[in-house]
């Protein structure tokens, strides 16, 4: 599989924290896929603080609306890989 773009690897809470910080405050992407292991979505949701960004799972219906939107997903895959390349979206690798 062969991706080319933008991505973060975050290993710890402040720097997974300051990519979502990033990501809401930045014009540049649509959405961000979390790629996470651990699927923990409830610290993702509390991280974005009172920024107004959707948290939800990325599912093969998943569809960027309209501001941003943090996706959630368990490994780097066609589904993540073709949602990224569609939605002008960023990847985030986090193990923290």
């Amino acid at each position: 599989m062969l991706f080319e773009g933008r991505f973060y690897v975050a290993y710890d809470y402040d720097t997974e924290k300051n990519v979502i910080e990033w990501f809401c405050e930045s014009d540049e992407f649509n959405s961000l896929v979390i790629i996470d292991e651990y699927l923990r979505i409830e610290r993702y949701k509390e991280m974005r603080n009172d920024y107004d960004c959707g948290v939800g799972w990325l599912t093969n219906s998943s569809k960027w609306g309209n501001g941003h939107e943090i996706f959630i997903h368990e490994r780097f895959d066609k589904l993540a890989e073709d949602f990224i390349v569609d939605n002008n979206a960023v990847v985030g690798f986090f193990r923290g």
